[in-house]
């Protein structure tokens, strides 16, 4: 039943997005920056939990457009 709903879903936002009833908000985003500030607040559940990482993040990642709504 869920799956079905969920094509259903799909499809109505399928059909609003070809009626151009969606109002995109795009944003040029730095990628590098939303990763390492992820890991900064996962550092302290890290030590807790005695997990040594190895994170290595390319530093010049291109920005990403994304829509911020």
């Amino acid at each position: 039943m869920k799956s079905l709903q969920r094509l259903i879903s799909n499809f109505y936002d399928l059909s609003r997005f070809e009626a151009g009833e969606y109002k995109f908000e795009l944003k040029s985003i730095n990628l590098s920056n939303i990763i390492s500030d992820t890991l900064a607040l996962l550092y302290v559940d890290f030590i807790y939990k005695e997990i040594e990482s190895k994170i290595d993040i390319e530093e010049n990642i291109p920005t990403t457009i994304v829509d911020v709504q």
